[in-house]
């Protein structure tokens, strides 16, 4: 194993058991001592990856969408034809985003950084400027396109991609967030996914279909 390779290793140990540590405990119950016997690492890993417990905590809020990231940075083909090909493309984001916010490990996260937010301030900056501002310049890039092709009439694309997301989470991301006892159907999702496409392109522009 190569250097680059077992850093690599041993951040993603350190992070899962960060992750599930503070999950069950929350933050200011968790010992960095236990995360180091769940990960097999040393104390000094730790502070040589992260610094200490409260960044560690920072890191893992940074990474609350970072699987969704993932799995859209494939899908880099800003090129659109027709009003039918952006509404697939938003229902899909949609339904990988609210696929992703709705999983109940990252529910937990979420309501986790919520908490520590006025403790630690940089757990929300990071959770907004990681997660929701990538998240909307990489939705901007197809309605860039998408304008540009005479489609829309966006002049702001990240602000309306931003605007796309809030009407994603309007009903079930809010909900599950705050009803600890709520669990979204898939129907509901779907519903809100094509609520939400529908309301951001034809409620909010002039191309609503004849």
């Amino acid at each position: 194993m190569t250097n680059t390779q077992y850093s690599q290793d041993t951040s993603e140990r350190i992070m899962q058991a960060a992750a599930e540590q503070f999950l069950a405990h929350g933050y200011d119950a968790t010992k960095l001592d236990e995360i180091v016997r769940n990960a097999h690492v040393s104390k000094t890993a730790i502070y040589k990856f992260y610094g200490g417990k409260r960044e560690l905590f920072i890191a893992l809020a940074e990474h609350l969408t970072e699987d969704f990231l993932k799995h859209t940075s494939e899908k880099k083909s800003f090129k659109i034809e027709s009003m039918a090909e952006l509404e697939m493309i938003l229902k899909n984001i949609g339904r990988d985003y609210l696929d992703c916010v709705l999983h109940p490990d990252n529910l937990a996260k979420f309501r986790m950084s919520l908490a520590m937010a006025t403790r630690v301030e940089e757990v929300s900056k990071k959770f907004f400027y990681s997660g929701h501002v990538r998240l909307c310049q990489f939705i901007s890039g197809y309605l860039r396109a998408a304008t540009d092709a005479g489609l829309t009439e966006f002049k702001d694309t990240e602000h309306a991609a931003s605007q796309y997301l809030g009407l994603l989470r309007a009903d079930t991301h809010l909900k599950s967030i705050f009803d600890a006892d709520y669990v979204a159907t898939a129907q509901e999702i779907s519903q809100s996914i094509d609520a939400a496409m529908n309301i951001f392109l034809y409620g909010c522009t002039s191309n609503r279909p004849a």
